[in-house]
């Protein structure tokens, strides 16, 4: 099923971020974040919500396939 292959490369992605924006500075100095660190926290969070829809996805699709499944056996 596609979505939960991407399900699964996702939540696989999720904490590599670290790595692929090793070559930003993750820290200007102090309290203050570097581009490297704004974008990590870009890129969870648009994955987040990524990972959260196609769970949902999937979710509504288990739920309407239940349902004709119960629709089948009611009208035998």
């Amino acid at each position: 099923m596609p979505c939960k292959v991407a399900l699964a490369q996702m939540e696989y992605q999720l904490p590599r971020l670290t790595r692929m924006w090793s070559h930003l500075e993750r820290q200007a100095g102090g309290k203050v974040k570097g581009m490297g660190e704004k974008q990590i926290e870009v890129d969870k969070r648009i994955l987040r919500d990524q990972v959260s829809e196609i769970f949902c996805s999937i979710i509504n699709r288990r739920i309407i396939a239940r349902t004709h499944v119960d629709n089948v056996y009611t009208l035998c």
